[in-house]
């Protein structure tokens, strides 16, 4: 076959096969722009997509860290524990444990009371028996004595085709902050109880102070109008005035007290006279004495002015002579 005519055909229509080339070749030169902003723009929100991912994660480990959490892998086989986020660091006194570090490794900052717990714990859960792990517990800090609170959540994520353990995966928080208002609230509650207790007993034994000069009173009333005028009037009018006083000054405490339980209660600063004021006080009482009790005042100084609440005062005194009085 002769190659003359198709060269000849290619001669006359050279201009035109040259302008075709160039069309293809501009078309694909196009499509490779084209092609190369979009790959940009793929690309640039790929770029995008994963800075805010590495912001995510930075904020939430500023957000883990805040709240004094860690989160961590544990396999079950080898006993090793790998964490994700950790709050804890060797800045402070706060224990850091490394990424890789055994269980037994970790066990050894755990409180010997806190560690039989604990170890019961992750034996049932690396065994299978138990699906979720939780348990509280104190840490020591090495060198200073003290320790602070961790609490620990774990559940299994994956078995083998036995149904035993091959990842674990949890969390531990430091839980100070829980753990002293636990104490605060106990404590709080056995203040309560104990005030109740004084209460009761305070109650029962007010009642019987009060009961006492109370049936003197009622006694003596009811034999004073069979009585004619004389010495024996005389003195059971003498004992009614004397358990009527004692009576008095029994409300007077139960309102006393009953104002400082209620913050009514203030003092009033003013000047008194020390030796005048014990003297009267000591000379009010004197009358009630047992035959054969004698009460005798000795001051060091003549005089001695002192600033305090009067009313307060006389009543710790009264209390203090009565006391010794009865006993």
């Amino acid at each position: 076959m002769s190659l003359t005519p198709i060269l000849d055909w290619l001669a006359s229509n050279s201009d035109m096969i040259i302008w075709g080339v160039f069309i293809v070749v501009f078309v694909l030169f196009l499509w490779f722009i084209y092609y190369q902003i979009k790959q940009g723009k793929d690309l640039k929100y790929e770029l995008s997509q994963l800075d805010k991912m590495k912001e995510n994660n930075v904020e939430s480990e500023f957000v883990l860290k805040a709240m004094r959490l860690a989160t961590w892998h544990l396999d079950p086989k080898t006993m090793t524990i790998t964490f994700d986020s950790d709050f804890r660091d060797k800045s402070g006194w706060v224990v850091a444990y490394n990424d890789g570090s055994s269980v037994g490794e970790l066990g050894q900052q755990i409180d010997e009371e806190d560690m039989k717990r604990v170890n019961k714990a992750l034996a049932d859960i690396c065994s299978g028996q138990t699906d979720e792990y939780h348990v509280e517990y104190k840490v020591n800090i090495p060198n200073t004595g003290k320790y602070y609170w961790e609490e620990s959540y774990a559940t299994i994520v994956d078995r083998d085709f036995t149904g035993k353990p091959t990842s674990i995966v949890g969390t531990t928080m430091r839980i100070d902050d829980r753990k002293l208002m636990e104490t605060e609230l106990i404590e709080a509650k056995n203040k309560a109880e104990e005030s109740d207790r004084l209460k009761s007993a305070f109650i029962a034994n007010i009642s019987h102070e009060i009961r006492t000069p109370l049936n003197a009173i009622i006694g003596f009333t009811s034999v004073l109008t069979d009585l004619p005028d004389g010495p024996e009037r005389q003195e059971l009018m003498g004992l009614i005035h004397e358990n009527t006083q004692k009576l008095l000054r029994i409300i007077n405490d139960v309102v006393n007290i009953s104002k400082i339980e209620s913050g009514q209660e203030q003092l009033v600063l003013t000047n008194i006279e020390l030796n005048m004021t014990l003297s009267d006080l000591i000379d009010q009482f004197r009358p009630s004495l047992k035959p054969g009790v004698e009460m005798k005042t000795s001051f060091a100084c003549q005089e001695l002015m002192i600033s305090n609440d009067i009313s307060r005062f006389t009543e710790i005194i009264n209390h203090l002579l009565s006391n010794a009085i009865k006993f």
